[in-house]
């Protein structure tokens, strides 16, 4: 689902010149994911629910790794904090379709609500921080 928006939102940079805000929205995503993945899933260690609950079918399979906390809430939350800023109702764009993505993963029964809520948190923050990051490279170089 963030596909369908990532490459029309690269057209759109790209057509404006804006590299920078390119860069820093894929890299904030990229930190995201990898924070989510490699320090915070493994230092947690929380079982999906599609694994702790024995009598739960998940209609896609389980999914690998551990549950906490969603990597897709995660991710596309950065990116909704990161990119909405970039276009004009950026924000009226993006928050519905993080909130399904994140929504997603617990009607798929891979995550638990805490686990979208954790992430959503932490993408938010990783997104701030790339918003922060992006203006102050604009700012500096527009100087």
């Amino acid at each position: 689902m963030l596909a369908a928006v990532t490459g029309p939102l690269l057209v759109h940079l790209l057509s404006r010149r804006r590299f920078a805000a390119i860069l820093i929205v894929a890299l904030t995503m990229g930190a995201t994911d990898a924070a989510t993945a490699r320090l915070i899933k493994p230092f947690i260690g929380r079982e999906r629910p599609c694994r702790a609950l024995p009598n739960l079918h998940t209609p896609d399979g389980c999914g690998p790794g551990r549950s906490f906390p969603s990597g897709h809430a995660a991710v596309s939350f950065a990116f909704l904090v990161s990119a909405a800023p970039l276009v004009p109702y950026g924000a009226l764009i993006f928050a519905p379709l993080a909130t399904l993505v994140a929504g997603s993963r617990i009607l798929l029964g891979v995550h638990y609500p805490s686990d979208v809520l954790g992430g959503a948190i932490i993408g938010a923050a990783f997104g701030a921080a790339g918003h922060l990051l992006r203006r102050r490279i604009e700012t500096k170089a527009d100087a």
